[in-house]
């Protein structure tokens, strides 16, 4: 993933939930009306340059089917939220009233959602760092997100409800919406009591259908990525040599990259050394398992650009590495 393309991630994840928050609860004026102006216009900034998204992936992807793909993530995440809120106001509303139009309770909700999608949309991230622009793309994503957007908006109704924030409280809007956008998730993965079922621990509460429905989209999106991953690696381990590559690919690839902790590297480490012990496994099949590990920890530009540069010296059609010979004297 590129530089500009990791940049704008971050910034189209803070700027999106800043919109509605500004709109909403800020005092109405022209600083408001220019903040809101230049929240828009750095979000279509930030969107064009994610949407770019990684450059090795292009030939695969193209920019009208990537478009597609992010616009049914949002659209759904977006439907979803809009018309949870609608649900959510005609429930608290008086016998015969209707829904109120109140633009601070609309812009509070507005808030929750895109903030508990964004707590969502971060923990893919977290998990998928090889290429997290594409996740965006990817239909179980959108049912990772919108899951938490539902427990967002979900948890701030019943902050309401059980008035959890006092209402003599001047900045009450803001606690509510940041307690239900961050702690939605938290909360509903509690358990209000463990029962022993056969030999396993299985929690009784909140997180129990929470934790299935979250459980099944990743797996959705482990085995999407798992697919891109599979073409990856055959395209840039093809014609290497595991024995000529196990050493020198990996530390070449620590080298290039930066964030990597102790801990990953030394997990990566004592994978390869495994893999390299592992007599029931072909060089071959071990030449595409080190590729995996590889991408997993610094993606797969890094790794197709690692390959091409050191070229022949891990190829196994490459030139032969000779140790130095004694001369006799």
């Amino acid at each position: 993933m590129p530089d500009r393309a990791r940049i704008a991630l971050v910034v189209l994840v803070l700027a999106v939930p800043l919109v509605p928050l500004v709109g909403g609860l800020a005092a109405a004026g022209t600083v408001r009306d220019l903040v809101l102006i230049g929240l828009v216009a750095v979000v279509a900034g930030a969107f064009v340059f994610v949407l770019a998204g990684d450059p090795a992936r292009q030939a695969r992807r193209t920019t009208p089917q990537a478009a597609r793909s992010v616009a049914v993530t949002l659209g759904s995440a977006g439907a979803l939220g809009l018309g949870l809120i609608l649900f959510v106001l005609w429930l608290r509303a008086a016998p015969g009233a209707g829904i109120g139009w109140d633009r601070h309770v609309l812009a509070q909700y507005g808030s929750v959602a895109f903030f508990a999608g964004a707590v969502g949309f971060g923990e893919l991230i977290a998990r998928y760092r090889d290429d997290p622009s594409s996740l965006l793309g990817m239909r179980p994503s959108a049912a990772y997100i919108c899951i938490n957007v539902a427990s967002g908006i979900i948890a701030l109704a019943l902050v309401q409800q059980f008035q959890v924030i006092d209402a003599a409280n001047p900045n009450r809007l803001l606690v509510e919406t940041l307690l239900a956008a961050f702690g939605a998730i938290a909360f509903f993965r509690t358990s209000l009591f463990t029962a022993r079922i056969g030999d396993a621990d299985v929690g009784i509460g909140p997180s129990t259908m929470l934790k299935t429905f979250l459980e099944g989209s990743d797996r959705l999106v482990n085995r999407s990525q798992a697919t891109d991953r599979a073409d990856t690696v055959a395209r840039c381990m093809r014609d290497i040599d595991f024995e000529k590559a196990k050493a020198t690919l990996p530390a070449f690839c620590l080298g290039l990259v930066e964030g990597l902790s102790g801990e990953e590297q030394r997990e990566l480490g004592e994978q390869i050394a495994r893999l390299d012990q592992d007599a029931k496994i072909t060089p071959a099949a071990k030449t595409h398992i080190l590729g995996v590990y590889l991408l997993r920890q610094v993606g797969g530009t890094v790794l197709a650009k690692a390959v091409q540069t050191l070229g022949d010296t891990i190829r196994s059609t490459g030139p032969q590495l000779v140790e130095p010979m004694d001369v006799p004297e």
